[in-house]
């Protein structure tokens, strides 16, 4: 009987087997059942069933030493072993397998075995491993092209730059229309060759994904305006109209990316002035506390269906006859729908052969500030027919807490300039048709054109005003005196950076190359007011050169180096910080931009080194004659170097603000109203913002310009 059970166990056994056999053999992964000997009891890999499978270690019944333990382990201590296997020579033509073991126990005679199921991964590594390398490769290529782009853009815009500023000295010394008109032309030519080599860059950027917003504070008036009084003049020459609507409203400051909202503006409008024949191109703007909108349109050309269907296309134009009539890449539309979309916004374009085109678009906006009654000592007098324009000045004139009229100065804006000279009283703004320039009519009259109307011409009219009699606006640039080193390495720009600096007074010294700058400042250093360096130069660059006069040289600590560059101003602004640059100028710059910057930091000069120091402006010399005749100039001069050097010395809030008070009450008790006005909108501001540390620059520098004009003219005047 015994035996007879035996047998019978013995078959169910090998049944039991055969069933788990054919279970293992309809699965995926190749599997394999050891015993507690590690004996392999089934498996369902055909090769091992076979017994052709020499080079695997499973058919020699046992594994390495390091895998004997960890099966012991696995049936003693019912674990489970997850690992990855590199194989060689399998007959399977595995290479690389993932090994899952775990202890399994028969239900019936309770016998502990050990499980391991494999799962071929051999073709999934060599994938990875190719995404790998393509990616390394990719990366690269990446790396590459970001050095290529930089090295295009410096080589392109270097020569662009040198040109340009050149001409603009030239322009100044040329005589004869027909001399003058040969520069206003090749002027031109190479501000047009400068859009396309920035729409070529800058396609090659988004194509990269290498193009970034840079948020900052922006007055969108000015930044707008600029923008549309460039277009103004290029609509003029061709005999039509161009119209400018900014929907009144409160909003100051934006936070925006400037510089791509206005290279949009500037690209959609390039196209509306090129393409219009006859007619007008207009341009209107509207924002709220979220979304600026901007809607552009013209009666010119205009486009079919399908030629819209194409019309964001890279290198694509309407028709192949327009790139050689009008010029242009055919990058515009496409750069400005890539750049809308980076920003979020939204774009539309509505367009009709011979009839014209309307473009919107919308971009997110976040607001930094407000109107806060600009023009409280201003009685403003509108005498022009105008909606609008009786709406901005309502906007920039509301306050609940009015000064009586006789406390404040008045100021009349009329569309004539029939000025009544009589009254000396009275400023006076007259609007006066499409006038290109601005003229004085007398010492208070200023003429400004409106058609169109630019709001921050007259926003920029009122101010000047308020603070001294109108100027100018094309007046000589004020002179500047010091010693600036140079160090670059193109010697177009050499020449031309040396001849602008001389053009504003300033004495250049030059250097080739970083090396040569950091020599000098090493023998000198007190000899030197500023440097000024190209950042890509052989031997030293700009950057090293920089970081080394930080390091190096304690007497340049609390002077300016200024980076000049040609490249990509986001990239160059990082470099720039991290290597000890206080400001970057980028390439192409105007006279006018070096003397807004330098002026921050080198003392004025003399008109005419032969004759006379420079006057300090008519609002001021009354107030010097004032407190001269009260025994008074040398006790203002005094206090105000001390506020301002405790000022620049303080960092709490609390003695800010208390020094801030101070200042303003001893200059509101002298009618300075240019500190009252700075501290009032430094108080606004959230203390340590960009803006509250742009607000306390801008009142240092008032108070700085103020001392000097005042220590000169009391020298002057004693002398």
């Amino acid at each position: 009987l015994q035996v007879k059970l035996k047998e019978k166990d013995a078959k169910q056994s090998e049944s039991d087997k055969e069933w788990l056999q054919s279970i293992i053999n309809e699965l995926p992964s190749i599997i394999f059942i050891h015993d507690d000997k590690n004996r392999v009891l089934l498996s369902n890999c055909p090769l091992f069933q076979s017994d052709r499978c020499s080079a695997c270690v499973f058919s020699k019944g046992q594994d390495e030493i390091t895998s004997l333990k960890d099966n012991q382990k696995i049936i003693t201590e019912d674990i489970i072993i997850r690992d990855t296997l590199l194989i060689d020579g399998c007959n399977l033509r595995f290479e690389q397998v993932d090994r899952v073991r775990k202890r399994i126990t028969d239900p019936n005679t309770q016998r502990v075995s050990m499980l391991t199921v494999i799962h071929d991964i051999t073709e999934q590594k060599k994938q990875e491993s190719a995404l790998i390398t393509a990616n390394d490769v990719a990366q690269e290529a990446i790396i590459s092209r970001e050095l290529f782009l930089a090295s295009m853009s410096h080589e392109l815009r270097t020569p662009i730059a040198g040109i340009t500023g050149l001409l603009e000295l030239l322009a100044k010394r040329v005589k004869g229309s027909e001399k003058k008109g040969i520069v206003v032309n090749i002027s031109s030519s190479m501000r047009h060759l400068h859009l396309l080599v920035n729409d070529i860059l800058d396609f090659s950027k988004l194509e990269a994904q290498q193009l970034s917003l840079e948020l900052r504070d922006c007055h969108y008036l000015r930044e707008l305006g600029d923008v549309f009084r460039l277009h103004n003049a290029a609509a003029f020459e061709k005999g039509i109209r161009f119209c400018v609507d900014i929907e009144p409203n409160p909003i100051n400051v934006i936070k925006v990316d400037s510089l791509r909202l206005s290279q949009i503006v500037n690209n959609l409008l390039s196209n509306a002035v090129k393409f219009t024949e006859k007619g007008h191109v207009e341009a209107r703007v509207s924002l709220n506390n979220e979304v600026m909108k901007v809607r552009i349109c013209d009666t010119g050309l205009g486009m079919n269906d399908a030629q819209l269907e194409t019309v964001f296309k890279p290198f694509t134009q309407a028709d192949n006859s327009i790139a050689r009539k009008y010029g242009g890449t055919g990058l515009g539309l496409n750069i400005v729908n890539e750049l809308i979309y980076l920003m979020k916004g939204t774009f539309s374009i509505k367009s009709a052969e011979e009839v014209g085109t309307v473009i919107e678009f919308s971009i997110p906006i976040e607001v930094i500030s407000y109107y806060d009654d600009p023009f409280k000592r201003l009685h403003i007098e509108c005498e022009v027919d105008d909606s609008a324009l009786h709406q901005w000045i309502s906007v920039w004139t509301e306050s609940e807490d009015k000064l009586p009229c006789i406390d404040k100065k008045r100021v009349k804006i009329i569309d004539t300039c029939q000025v009544d000279t009589e009254n000396n009283d009275v400023a006076v703004i007259c609007l006066n048709g499409n006038n290109k320039e601005k003229k004085m009519c007398d010492s208070d009259t200023c003429s400004i054109s409106n058609d169109p109307l630019f709001i921050d011409e007259l926003y920029s009219g009122l101010v000047s005003i308020m603070t001294e009699p109108l100027r100018c606006e094309h007046q000589a640039l004020m002179p500047l005196c010091g010693t600036v080193l140079i160090a670059e390495d193109n010697q177009i720009n050499r020449v031309l950076l040396m001849k602008q600096l001389e053009e504003l007074g300033v004495v250049p010294v030059v250097t080739n190359n970083g090396k040569e700058a950091l020599d000098k400042l090493r023998e000198n250093p007190e000899k030197y007011d500023l440097l000024i360096t190209d950042c890509h130069m052989p031997i030293l660059d700009g950057f090293t050169l920089a970081r080394k006069v930080r390091q190096e040289i304690v007497e340049f600590d609390n002077k300016v180096i200024i980076g000049c560059t040609a490249e990509d101003l986001r990239t160059s602004r990082l470099n720039g910080k991290t290597s000890g640059f206080d400001h970057m100028l980028f390439k192409p710059y105007g006279l006018s931009d070096l003397h807004s910057l330098l002026s921050q930091y080198l003392s004025r000069g003399r008109q005419d080194s032969k004759t006379r120091v420079l006057m300090p402006p008519p609002s001021l010399l009354n107030k010097f004659i004032e407190l001269d005749d009260r025994g008074l100039m040398t006790i203002f001069i005094k206090t105000m170097k001390e506020d301002m050097t405790s000022l620049a010395e303080m960092s709490s809030q609390i003695e800010i603000q208390e020094m801030l008070h101070r200042i303003k009450g001893g200059a509101g008790s002298i009618g300075l109203e240019s500190l009252t006005l700075l501290i009032d909108e430094i108080s606004s501001d959230a203390f340590y913002s960009n803006k509250y540390e742009k607000g306390l620059e801008k009142l240092m520098l008032e108070m700085k310009t103020i001392i000097e004009d005042a220590s000169t003219w009391y020298k002057e005047k004693n002398d």
